[in-house]
């Protein structure tokens, strides 16, 4: 409530207060929650080098306890607060943080919660592809684009039953709907193969999955 009534300093002292309780009864999830906040506020005050530090302290703590989605989150809050000052390596963080998000994504089992995933995730892709166009890399800028409109159409349109009014069209989807199925297994074979040679030899295959899906649903947008 604090933070939507943008009495920042106020709120800071209610997030300082909770963190420490939660440090002091040993409750991990809040603990991490509250210095994500915190990293937040601080970045809302501008404190670039404060919110950095609770960023990391998120991060640290995140992997510890083995939070994916704070992970991400306050790999995207350094980058954020590093922005002004070090682009290069903000963009390093946020590429961690995409490679993140993607992982989660490929490790869903169930295709429900695929819907929508990548939905709140769009800044993130926003921030890698604006970086590469002001540096005039536009097949870069382009490469992340795409990723994240392939991932966000199938994940959309994944979840329901699409019968197009062309034929061609009914087969070059399915064709797709069934590579990112293929995919998305893929990906989960490279995450638990420990065999390095296999784990090339997979991810060549993954490669030209990719590849194909790229083609085909640059195909059907077309149609």
């Amino acid at each position: 409530v604090k933070l939507a009534k943008n009495e920042l300093i106020e709120a800071a002292a209610y997030l300082n207060d909770a963190y420490k309780m939660s440090v002091e009864i040993n409750n991990s999830v809040n603990t991490v929650k509250c210095a994500l906040e915190l990293g937040n506020l601080n970045l809302k005050l501008n404190n670039n080098k404060e919110a950095y530090e609770w960023f990391d302290k998120t991060a640290k703590q995140s992997v510890q306890f083995g939070m994916k989605e704070t992970v991400w989150r306050s790999l995207y809050g350094k980058a954020l607060a590093v922005l002004n000052s070090d682009t290069n390596q903000s963009l390093e963080f946020l590429i961690d943080a995409v490679d993140i998000v993607e992982k989660m994504r490929a490790d869903l089992k169930i295709e429900e919660l695929t819907n929508g995933f990548f939905f709140d995730k769009k800044d993130l892709y926003d921030k890698i592809i604006l970086l590469y166009a002001d540096w005039g890399k536009p097949e870069k800028a382009l490469e992340y684009l795409e990723r994240f409109k392939s991932r966000n159409f199938i994940d959309l349109l994944g979840n329901h039953r699409i019968n197009f009014a062309d034929t061609q069209t009914n087969i070059v989807y399915n064709r797709i709907k069934t590579l990112r199925g293929q995919i998305d297994n893929t990906e989960r074979q490279i995450a638990v193969t420990k065999d390095e040679p296999r784990r090339k030899r997979i991810t060549v295959r993954l490669t030209e999955m990719q590849a194909n899906e790229a083609r085909l649903l640059t195909q059907l947008k077309l149609m």
